[in-house]
């Protein structure tokens, strides 16, 4: 009976606010399809992982991003990220957890430096885990990491440029513990919005591990 009703206000909801292409804002007929047909069939859609075969050491064990960082996936992620629309972190944290196929212990995320969370008022990263930690079951622990230094934008860098710039940038929070003698060593899934070299992820993981993680995989919105 509950499902029922729930089905009708469903119905209410969608006719007075129907769904609408993430991308390119396209009506739906489907609430359950964020994307329309047309912009879905121009997004390069990934399902292996990553390996960097420049990158030194690999820290993390995986990699895998949903799609390239192009066309209008790269304009859904850059409105996430950049123009306030925190109301995208629900159908994109759906197809985040629609991928994952492993039972990771902890879900955590790549923080931001303080002054960048306060100058743009939120963590995009953040948004992902939580609903990402709703339709998996997985429990989530934002603040394991903390940025500590306050880096210049990747954005426009070299490879090697990008690893200088992340290094020693990340600790884990005081206080915070992956294993101890009584809990076994989790499997955490680090996730973040776009990945271009790996530097921040690997730095990251890094972390992770040296403070007793077994496996770190990342998931990330878009590679770029």
């Amino acid at each position: 009976m509950l499902s029922g009703i729930q089905n009708i206000f469903v119905h209410i909801i969608n006719a007075i606010y129907p769904p609408r292409c993430i991308a390119c804002d396209a009506l739906l007929a489907d609430a359950h399809v964020y994307i329309c047909p047309d912009c879905n069939s121009r997004i390069n859609w990934l399902s292996s992982d990553f390996f960097d075969a420049d990158m030194k050491k690999r820290h993390f064990d995986s990699a895998r991003s949903l799609a390239t960082y192009e066309g209008a996936w790269a304009e859904v992620v850059h409105n996430f990220k950049y123009n306030n629309r925190t109301d995208l972190a629900k159908p994109l944290g759906s197809l985040l957890a629609k991928v994952i196929d492993y039972e990771y212990d902890i879900i955590t995320i790549v923080p931001l430096h303080p002054s960048r969370l306060r100058e743009r008022g939120y963590n995009q990263s953040a948004l992902l885990a939580k609903e990402v930690s709703k339709r998996s079951g997985i429990k989530c622990e934002l603040g394991m990491l903390s940025k500590t230094k306050l880096t210049a934008q990747q954005v426009g860098l070299s490879k090697q440029e990008r690893m200088e710039n992340v290094k020693g940038a990340f600790i884990i929070k005081p206080g915070t513990r992956t294993s101890s003698e009584e809990v076994h060593v989790p499997d955490i899934l680090l996730i973040d919005d776009v990945m271009t070299t790996g530097a921040t992820v690997n730095e990251c993981a890094k972390v992770l591990k040296k403070s007793g993680a077994a496996r770190v995989d990342v998931l990330t919105l878009a590679r770029a």
